[in-house]
């Protein structure tokens, strides 16, 4: 017979998963209005309901739920400043998510639990400083509507983050947070295996490189190197996982597996040498100086033999020697273009979100149009396109104090399931901080909620009482 909290949990998680399933089929247009409301009801009812009738489901919810609404606000792209003045069901759908966290963060303010207070503190801090320098921006920016409201965007969504961090009593809801936006990738990888099994011909784009075939998002739409960078993700968890003896080890080899094909299939070049970097600082926490031994030798049997020869074409891509120097060509096209913009605007830049998209990319006429972009591709030139020094700045100090509190907090050693956590995460917040050299969409960009909840626990585990990790670096 399951127990009280075993029935909790389920129902938490089927709540949660319905708000998942709705929201994404609204925000990608799946799912027609009246259908929409008629879900809608008894969703809200339900999850009433658990809130109201019971404390520890209404407390996973409150750690979980504004995870979700981010998340799923996040799905739709509302990619044209002038549809702002008329909104579509789901460009409508999404405000309302981003707007209701805002709200959410505000009830809790009133109500005494200080989340300005843990919004305004540490790396969150920092990243709101960016967020209000960056609605500031639209003052002076090319583009003022989408600055602001993509400023806002990205203020709301750290609003729901810091609503999820403020629920947090203990080591068990840290994990829980952890986890819930691990959960939420895999779903978005899960539907990339869907995309392969329901339709094949858009899934897969046919004469790319040495395999002939790479792996893309379908619903919701996802490229290459966003299938590349969630499989990455999920891998680095699974391996921290197996590592630290958690769980059923045969889902997370399965995790590993699955993730490493979608990772290959995905062609994915940056995604794949980021990992392999994350992989390797992951393998020297765990002291698996056996294991890192080993893969170095394969490597080095690999080069020796006929099969580097393979490893080289499939790395290639087709692309010649020329392009692979330039990094597929974003130093000529893009990062040069970037370079002499930004030394127009150095101080403050051009306002925030518009750098790559409407500064850079009208310059390059065709070029761009070839890659199919409308970006940098490197989050530190956007933002400091759009935000300047300044701005950069802000962004760096977000970044440097996540990286260092999770990194000392990996030695605490009162602690084991908190250092498993902090290992886990300075290995996922290393891996994007790297990417960030190579794509746009993380730290500051859709899809940021991985990012942003590393960095609120990131300053948890160094505020946390007792053994901390900010009194082990002080001893």
């Amino acid at each position: 017979m399951r127990s009280p909290g075993g029935n909790r949990a389920w129902v938490t998680a089927a709540v949660t998963t319905s708000c998942v399933a709705l929201g994404a089929g609204v925000a990608m247009g799946a799912i027609p209005s009246a259908i929409m409301l008629a879900a809608a009801l008894p969703l809200v009812v339900g999850a009433g309901g658990i809130v109201l009738l019971d404390n520890r489901a209404r407390h996973n919810v409150s750690i979980s739920l504004p995870l979700v609404i981010c998340f799923v606000g996040g799905l739709n792209w509302t990619a044209d400043v002038q549809g702002m003045s008329s909104l579509s069901l789901a460009g409508l759908f999404r405000v309302v998510c981003y707007a209701s966290l805002v709200v959410w963060l505000l009830l809790l303010e009133f109500r005494g639990d200080r989340p300005l207070r843990t919004l305004l503190a540490g790396g969150s801090g920092a990243l709101a400083l960016w967020g209000v320098w960056a609605l500031v921006s639209a003052a002076w920016s090319v583009v003022p509507v989408w600055t602001a409201y993509r400023a806002l965007e990205f203020i709301a969504a750290l609003c729901g983050v810091t609503v999820s961090v403020v629920s947090v009593r203990d080591e068990d809801d840290v994990r829980r947070l952890v986890s819930t936006v691990w959960v939420l990738v895999l779903l978005l990888l899960s539907s990339v295996v869907a995309g392969l099994v329901i339709a094949p011909s858009q899934a897969l784009r046919h004469e790319v490189g040495a395999l002939g075939v790479q792996i893309q998002g379908v619903l919701p739409a996802l490229g290459s190197n966003g299938v590349g960078d969630y499989a990455a993700i999920v891998f680095l968890v699974s391996m921290n996982r197996l590592f630290a003896k958690e769980g059923r080890p045969q889902l997370y080899w399965l995790g590993l597996v699955v993730s490493a094909a979608l990772l290959l299939g995905s062609q994915s070049r940056s995604p794949l040498g980021t990992l392999l970097v994350a992989a390797g600082v992951l393998l020297a926490l765990y002291t698996r100086w056996d294991l890192a031994v080993a893969a170095g030798l394969a490597g080095a049997v690999v080069a020796l033999t006929p099969a580097a020869e393979a490893l080289r074409a499939f790395l290639a891509r087709g692309q010649g020697a020329l392009e692979l120097a330039t990094f597929s060509g974003r130093v000529t096209i893009f990062w040069r273009p970037a370079f002499i913009a930004i030394s127009e605007k150095l101080v403050v830049g051009w306002g925030a979100f518009t750098g790559g998209r409407y500064v850079v990319t009208p310059t390059l006429g065709g070029s761009a149009n070839l890659l199919g972009s409308s970006s940098v591709d490197n989050v530190y030139l956007e933002v400091l396109l759009g935000t300047g020094f300044v701005g950069l700045a802000m962004i760096l100090v977000a970044v440097w104090r996540t990286l260092t509190s999770l990194a000392v907090a990996t030695r605490l050693q009162s602690s084991p399931a908190l250092v498993t956590v902090a290992k886990e995460c300075f290995a996922v917040a290393l891996f994007i901080v790297i990417r960030g050299l190579f794509a746009t969409n993380s730290i500051v960009w859709v899809p940021f909620l991985p990012f942003m909840v590393l960095v609120v626990v990131a300053d948890y585990l160094r505020r946390t009482p007792g053994d901390t990790a900010l009194e082990v670096a002080r001893g």
